[in-house]
């Protein structure tokens, strides 16, 4: 006894094939699932073309408008001396342990003198071993000083890095304010 199978027609070809087909062993057309789908449906490909472009060209926009936010160009208009205008009040050097190695911080307390509001202040720590000789130097975006600083106002900064050589070899530091942005100007 033969047994009867149920057919269906394939929807490209339009052949007689077995329902349990997912590809009409004709055209090789998918029978079924989204592949299928879209074959029949070309405007839908059009669709998720664009829209996939959209998402695409916004994110690349945002993108512009993130870096944009962050790199702020090195004029005279935004950058400034800091000579008797941004001064570190107090500060100390700190060893301790991270799953780097041995770390190496300077954490301590900054004052702004000017008249400015000062943000996205770069402070940069050079270390130095008991000879004077520079040995290494720290400039940590982790810790990055992004708060706004108030004229003749004051904030807490730390720097830190892993330690390039033995904690004795460090004998002194000294702080540097690198940069920083006018905050009025640049909000």
């Amino acid at each position: 006894m033969t047994e009867q199978r149920k057919t269906k027609t394939c929807a490209m070809c339009f052949e007689e094939i077995d329902e349990r087909a997912r590809k009409c062993p004709h055209c090789r057309h998918p029978q079924a699932g989204m592949s299928a789908w879209l074959s029949r449906n070309p405007a839908a490909i059009l669709l998720i073309a664009l829209i996939g472009l959209l998402l695409f060209l916004g994110g690349l926009e945002l993108w512009g408008h993130f870096v944009a936010s962050r790199l702020v160009p090195t004029s005279p208009d935004n950058l400034r001396t800091f000579n008797g205008e941004v001064k570190v009040v107090s500060s100390k050097m700190v060893f301790g342990k991270a799953k780097e190695g041995t770390v190496v911080c300077v954490i301590g307390r900054i004052k702004n003198e000017s008249e400015i509001a000062w943000k996205d202040l770069q402070i940069e720590a050079q270390f130095f071993d008991q000879a004077g000789k520079l040995i290494d130097v720290a400039i940590d975006p982790k810790y990055y000083f992004a708060s706004e600083i108030l004229p003749h106002g004051e904030g807490a900064f730390k720097v830190r890095a892993v330690a390039d050589f033995p904690k004795e070899t460090y004998a002194s530091y000294k702080i540097n304010v690198r940069s920083a942005t006018d905050a009025k100007k640049f909000p």
